[in-house]
């Protein structure tokens, strides 16, 4: 189960990474950025 979790939370990390790759979401994260940041 452990083994799975790792691999999931893997791929939804990639997809951040090619979310911000995209450039779609460049408002979104700057969103995210000023709440969080």
């Amino acid at each position: 189960m452990k083994i799975n979790g790792i691999l999931s939370s893997r791929k939804e990390s990639n997809q951040v990474f090619y979310y911000l790759k995209d450039g779609k979401y460049k408002d979104l994260i700057r969103t995210i950025i000023k709440i969080y940041g």
